[in-house]
């Protein structure tokens, strides 16, 4: 039986502790498990990449709109 006056096994079976402890266990799967590692370094290479392609996508619009833009200007100041 537990003893609710004692304090280390009151800590033992609190939230923070049981939490600490899983933690713990999945950072130790992860850091000796090979597989794992793989997995995580395959999904974050992937998601780098996915982001250097919204990044590129994106500045190749902002240059189309600058050359709209100034084929605009050129245009009205043409026709002046």
């Amino acid at each position: 039986m537990i003893d609710p006056d004692n304090t280390f096994t009151r800590h033992l079976t609190s939230g923070n502790f049981l939490a600490g402890l899983a933690v713990g266990a999945v950072a130790t799967f992860v850091l000796t498990n090979p597989a794992v590692q793989r997995a995580i370094f395959r999904t974050a290479a992937k998601s780098a990449d996915l982001v250097r392609s919204g990044v590129a996508e994106a500045r190749e619009r902002f240059h189309d709109a600058e050359a709209e833009i100034h084929m605009e200007s050129e245009a009205g100041s043409e026709t002046s």
